[in-house]
């Protein structure tokens, strides 16, 4: 068990939904912490008593998707600025990132509904669809297929 896990666990019992729903959100907004190993606890408590096996579920889906609609808002509004002022402003210029972005942006679905499985991919994801404008109701409704699968 990792020390992140050792340092989340005991929160998650204390604070229960709350917890769970704040853990997921971070991890799905900037952090890169796997949340399936708290959801899968989570849902091992629940068997114990200490959650219900539905609200771990509908909690952790919540806290997910939202969290990454607000990596794709943020991305949105201020991805290009920030992402330039920290230093990538040669890589958000190159010809590679463009053939990426503009890939993403024709075609997005497979890649977000895909990318839901794999933390820091997710996080990526979410930034390049958010400054590269990908339609948001096309992003919500794949992103939330990923989530709830």
């Amino acid at each position: 068990m990792s020390a992140i896990t050792q340092a989340i666990l005991p929160v998650v019992l204390l604070y229960k939904y709350w917890a769970l729903f704040g853990i997921t959100f971070v991890a799905a907004l900037i952090v890169p912490i796997p949340p399936g190993t708290l959801i899968m606890a989570s849902a091992a408590f629940s068997y114990q008593g200490y959650f219900s096996f539905g609200w771990v579920i509908a909690v952790s889906a919540l806290g997910n998707i939202l969290g990454d609609n607000a990596a794709y808002w943020l991305a949105r509004q201020y991805g290009r600025i920030v992402l330039s002022r920290i230093g990538f402003r040669k890589l958000l210029a190159s010809r590679q990132y463009q053939k990426v972005e503009a890939r993403i942006t024709r075609h997005p679905g497979f890649l977000i509904f895909i990318s839901r499985f794999e933390v820091t991919i997710n996080l990526i994801v979410n930034i390049v669809c958010g400054i590269g404008k990908v339609s948001y109701l096309k992003y919500l409704l794949f992103e939330s297929m990923g989530e709830i699968v």
